[in-house]
């Protein structure tokens, strides 16, 4: 990206932007893995890091674990001085019977050592809607203070496309 006279905030004052990579694979039985990185070539350091590999199956149960690392700006500095955010991520979904459905997304810190942020879901599914159950814990925006727990009861309507099968 260059914005030599634009938007130069997102971009920490230069006119061009960081250089961003993705690379997504695909395998066999169901495996795959995600890879996106942000280089600062300003700077001469990677910004950020992000690293998925999912296993899913023909009824789309999955169980994917993640290592992302981030070093914004914003975050209060870390034990050695640098700005950085390093995670370790486990989610899963697993179908209980035909319709109920239970899910769970995890985010574990490396730097605190605690789990940052949680949340459980069971869900009935039906054609064209679903309700569900879901509770956890979320991580507020400065990523120091949590927002706390929560709960909800949520109904959604999935569209019509399948209605009458």
């Amino acid at each position: 990206r260059w914005a030599p006279s634009g938007d130069q905030e997102y971009q920490n004052g230069y006119a061009f932007s960081d250089i961003a990579a993705s690379l997504d694979l695909y395998f066999v039985n169901g495996w795959s893995a995600q890879a996106n990185s942000r280089f600062n070539p300003h700077e001469d350091e990677i910004t950020r890091t992000d690293l998925d590999i999912q296993y899913s199956r023909a009824n789309n149960d999955n169980i994917s674990i993640g290592y992302h690392f981030n070093q914004p700006i914003t975050l209060a500095l870390a034990e050695d001085g640098s700005e950085r955010l390093e995670d370790v991520t486990l989610s899963s979904r697993f179908h209980l019977t035909d319709r109920w459905i239970y899910s769970q997304e995890a985010d574990y810190s490396l730097e605190s050592e605690n789990i940052k942020s949680w949340e459980s879901r069971v869900e009935y599914e039906d054609n064209c809607w679903s309700l569900g159950l879901k509770l956890g814990r979320k991580l507020s925006a400065d990523s120091a203070d949590h927002d706390g727990n929560y709960f909800g009861l949520i109904f959604s309507l999935k569209g019509l496309a399948s209605y009458g099968k």
